[in-house]
């Protein structure tokens, strides 16, 4: 099972620059867990490092993990990894995934609450 990931590439899925977590969740709005096993990942080495925990150390325990299909862009800030595996409890079929968000910025919280709460730009503007 060690070499579930030898051979794949992750070049270009880190943006400089930019703060990522791993999640179960498609959802870019469901909460992440932690802090106990919450992390933050900034660059391709520690997102390889990051599949490699969770492929061979955190999912054996759960999933019996039979071979990475690979991985694919669903939207600019989400990417899904995906792997087959023995159904079992928790889940229906074959296959399981973990998904790599953006965190967004600040200001890009804040323009989407102003937008989904319909407030005002002066109503809610970090004071300065």
């Amino acid at each position: 099972m060690r070499n579930l990931l030898d051979g794949i590439s992750l070049k270009g899925i880190i943006k400089p620059g930019e703060i990522y977590v791993i999640t179960e969740s498609d959802d870019r709005l469901a909460e992440i867990e932690g802090p106990g096993l919450s992390y933050t990942i900034r660059s391709e080495e520690e997102l390889r490092a990051a599949l490699e925990m969770e492929v061979y150390t955190i999912l054996p325990g759960i999933h019996d993990i039979k071979e990475f299909i690979g991985w694919e862009w669903l939207s600019d800030d989400c990417c899904q990894f995906r792997m087959t595996c023995v159904p079992d409890e928790w889940t229906e079929d074959n296959e399981y995934s973990l998904y790599l968000h953006r965190m967004m910025h600040f200001s890009e919280g804040l323009e989407w609450v102003k937008r989904v709460f319909n407030i005002g730009h002066q109503e809610l503007s970090p004071k300065k």
